[in-house]
C-alpha cells in the first residue's frame, strides 16, 4: 500500500511540476505557448524516467563522477541565475517597466538579484550549520523574510499590478532554483 501511495505522490508531484514549468510559456506573450511548454516538459520528464528505469538498478550502488563537469555545469546554471533576470528585463514583458531601459536599471535588477541569493544563500548556511547557535537561526529567519519581500517591494516601487509583482516572483523562483543547483554543483561534498 505504502509503494501506491509513494508512486501516486509521485505522479502528482510531476504534474504540479510540469504544470508550473508550463507556465514559462508566457515569457512569450502568448498564453498558447503554456500548453507547448507543458507537453514539452512532459516529454522531457517521460524520457528521463523511461531512460532512468532501464538503466537503475537497485542493488548496487555506484559513485562515479566526473568532478570537472559537474563545477562546470555548476557554473553555468549559477551565471544563468545571475544573467536570466537581466534577460527577462530586458527583452520580454513578463515584468512591465517603465518607459526606456536604462544601464541603471540593468545595474540595478543585478544587484537587487545578488542580494537575493546572498541573503538566501546566508539563511541555509545558518540553518544547516550543526554548530549554529540560536541568534544565527533566528538571523536566518530573519534573512528569509527580508529576502522573500525583496522581488516585491523592487517591482511594486514602478508597477503595482498583480501580474508585474506576480511574475517578479516567478522569476525569483526561477533564480533560487538555478543558483541552488549550481552551487551545489560547485560547492558538492563527497
Amino acid at each position: 500500500m505504502q509503494d501506491k501511495w509513494f508512486s501516486i505522490k509521485q505522479i502528482i508531484s510531476a504534474v504540479i511540476f510540469i504544470g508550473i514549468l508550463s507556465i514559462t510559456g508566457l515569457v512569450s506573450g502568448k498564453v498558447w505557448m503554456m500548453p507547448i511548454f507543458a507537453l514539452f516538459f512532459a516529454i522531457i520528464a517521460g524520457l528521463i524516467i523511461f531512460v532512468g528505469k532501464g538503466k537503475q538498478r537497485h542493488f548496487e550502488v555506484v559513485k562515479t563522477s566526473n568532478k570537472t563537469a559537474h563545477m562546470i555545469f555548476g557554473a553555468i546554471l549559477s551565471l544563468a541565475a545571475l544573467v536570466i533576470p537581466l534577460i527577462i528585463v530586458w527583452r520580454t514583458s513578463l515584468i512591465p517597466v517603465p518607459g526606456h531601459l536604462s544601464v541603471g536599471l540593468m545595474g540595478l535588477t543585478f544587484l537587487f538579484t545578488i542580494v537575493f541569493l546572498a541573503f538566501l544563500f546566508v539563511a541555509v548556511y545558518f540553518l544547516e550549520n550543526p554548530k549554529a547557535q540560536m541568534l544565527h537561526k533566528v538571523i536566518a529567519y530573519v534573512l528569509i523574510v527580508v529576502a522573500s519581500a525583496i522581488p516585491g517591494i523592487v517591482v511594486s516601487s514602478y508597477n503595482r499590478t498583480t501580474n508585474g509583482i506576480g511574475s517578479s516572483y516567478y522569476v525569483a523562483l526561477i533564480i533560487v532554483f538555478l543558483a541552488w543547483n549550481g552551487l551545489h554543483l560547485v560547492f558538492k561534498r563527497d
